[in-house]
């Protein structure tokens, strides 16, 4: 089913996936620099396997104009949900150093095949402030997904 309607409608092709909860890191807080667990994704609950995925991490930056956030993104995989293995490391590259003013947000994109993945699928983020104290960045995380089989549109 390959009409002009379907080519122009992106909608009808790939489908958002809640990916990572709220949340805040304080330059120097216990999370400052570890990396955190998104929530797990079970790929057969939809009628067919996506085997592509782009991440996108929306982050609200408050550091100063010196100060630099590095933001990592990787993808886990299991099998049972339980025993998670390293997918795919700094999908997309490897991530840049976002210099930012006194308040910015911004849209972090990675790229992820996920052709090879086992059945569950997570993303784990890492965010990196170059100073201490009063500096933070909020982080949230949608995995856009598309690549299947069939169109995702009911």
């Amino acid at each position: 089913m390959n009409t002009p309607a379907l080519m122009k409608n992106i909608g009808a092709w790939v489908r958002g996936l809640f990916a990572f909860s709220n949340l805040t890191v304080t330059a120097g807080d216990a999370a400052d620099g570890v990396a955190q667990n998104g929530v797990s994704i079970d790929r057969e609950d939809f009628t067919s396997v996506f085997l592509s995925g782009k991440l996108m991490v929306n982050a609200n930056v408050t550091i100063a104009s010196s100060d630099t956030v590095t933001l990592r993104a990787r993808f886990e995989d299991s099998a049972d949900n339980a025993a998670w293995a390293a997918y795919q490391a700094e999908p997309g590259g490897d991530p840049a150093d976002v210099v930012m003013s006194a308040t910015d947000t911004f849209v972090q994109e990675f790229d992820v095949n996920l052709a090879g993945a086992r059945r569950y699928v997570r993303c784990v983020l890492t965010a990196t402030l170059s100073e201490a104290d009063t500096d933070t960045v909020a982080l949230a995380a949608t995995l856009v997904v598309g690549g299947s089989a069939e169109v995702p549109m009911t």
